[in-house]
């Protein structure tokens, strides 16, 4: 497992009530695989401060 490396995601979004939800993801992933990963969820998330080579 000394290949992988660990990645954490977490999701912030408004409740039904008007509260706040807080979500972790984690998962274990080559570099390559953690860089798609973490590009992939910040595009969902704020596609204007994604670096352009993920366009």
């Amino acid at each position: 497992m000394s290949n992988l490396q660990e990645v954490f995601i977490l999701s912030v979004s408004k409740d039904s009530g008007g509260g706040i939800k807080v979500r972790e993801n984690r998962l274990y992933a080559s570099k390559e695989e953690a860089e798609d990963v973490i590009a992939k969820a910040h595009l969902k998330t704020n596609p204007a401060h994604l670096p352009w080579e993920y366009m």
